[in-house]
């Protein structure tokens, strides 16, 4: 069934029937049921849609994100440079300024003010120059269904604890060398776990938010093809990430895999169920684990994690499949749990799963 065999002004162009505000997910007339996902694209076509104010609420949006967001770092840098305050010191030379010193809180807080300052405006106009409410940008359903959320985080810690200890056993129970260092608790660790309890949903759910929501949207009003919309959306957060320092001091190739990788099956799965609540919970968790847990030596922000990677290059085959099983199960977990997969034949609702 093509997706635009339902308008966005709530009648089936199957029969004609109108649809019942309470449940516009199913036609009155033929019974027939339009999965979430359908919704959540035809919400591409709430509010003003001309290519003006897709253009101006994005580079207005980059403005805000990355030039005022930004003010904040550059200016605590500024007094930095002048006169050293505690200790500290900022560091102007990377492609990311960061702030060094006895604690990791106040660059760690600064660098995701960036992103809390980009949030709101990108609320501020997608409300103002579109008039699209952010609810309608993230999922397909009435609300944003926060149990989902948790329930992605849930799945990846367990994976990632499974993942981790598994490591470690076998590395102990072998005497084999692991390039994995405990670091252990400290204050600053759990200084960084309030801050990233805090920003951290912020920050991966602004980056869900412009590439699974907004940027997914803008391409579908382009091309009526959900492999080319996972594939497209994937690239580009795949090549935004090249401005890391992870992918030129581990291999750029592995790297990217990777990324594209985690951004093709997020994609992925928000264009089946519907909404981003899912693969924003995982994004949440992944950075919540580098950042608190398992992270990398030379990264866009260092951590005090709990252990550390110190490995000087990351190998293709320590990416594809370990990504390709995981995601994989993730996929089943996801889709028995939310109903992806129609087995019932007479039923006249739509596998959402079917749809891509």
């Amino acid at each position: 069934m093509n997706r635009s065999q339902y308008s966005p002004d709530r009648f089936c162009i199957k029969c004609r029937g109108k649809l019942i505000p309470l449940n516009p997910l199913m036609c009155p007339i033929c019974d027939e049921r339009i999965p979430y996902s359908m919704k959540f694209l035809n919400n591409a076509r709430i509010g003003k849609n001309s290519l003006l104010r897709w253009v101006s609420t994005g580079i207005l949006t980059l403005f805000f994100w990355q030039i005022i967001g930004g003010i904040p770092l550059i200016s605590v840098c500024d007094i930095l440079n002048n006169q050293s305050s505690w200790g500290y010191s900022c560091d102007l030379n990377s492609s990311t300024p960061s702030i060094k010193g006895p604690s990791f809180a106040p660059n760690f807080l600064l660098l995701h003010l960036v992103f809390v300052i980009g949030l709101f405006g990108f609320w501020l106009l997608s409300n103002t120059i579109q008039k699209k409410p952010l609810a309608k940008i993230i999922t397909g359903r009435k609300r944003i269904d926060a149990e989902r959320i948790v329930f992605a985080m849930l799945i990846a810690f367990i994976f990632y604890s499974v993942g981790l200890s598994a490591e470690l056993i076998i590395s102990n129970s072998n005497n084999i060398p692991l390039a994995i260092k405990y670091q252990g608790f400290s204050f600053d660790w759990g200084l960084l776990l309030v801050l990233a309890v805090l920003l951290v949903p912020i920050q991966a759910g602004l980056e869900e938010i412009i590439f699974r929501g907004y940027l997914l949207h803008a391409l579908s009003l382009l091309v009526n093809n959900r492999v080319f919309l996972a594939l497209s959306t994937a690239s580009i957060f795949s090549v935004v990430h090249l401005s890391n320092p992870e992918p030129w001091n581990y291999g750029i190739g592995p790297y990217l895999l990777a990324i594209f990788m985690m951004g093709f099956f997020l994609s992925t799965i928000t264009l089946i169920d519907g909404g981003m609540e899912l693969a924003m919970g995982l994004h949440i968790a992944n950075n919540l684990w580098v950042h608190l847990v398992v992270g990398l030596e030379n990264s866009v922000i260092n951590t005090p994690s709990l252990f550390l990677i110190t490995t000087s290059n990351i190998q293709y085959e320590s990416i594809f499949l370990p990504s390709l099983i995981q995601f994989s199960i993730m996929f089943v977990v996801f889709g028995l749990k939310y109903k992806w997969f129609n087995f019932n034949k007479s039923s006249k609702s739509i596998s959402p799963a079917s749809l891509i």
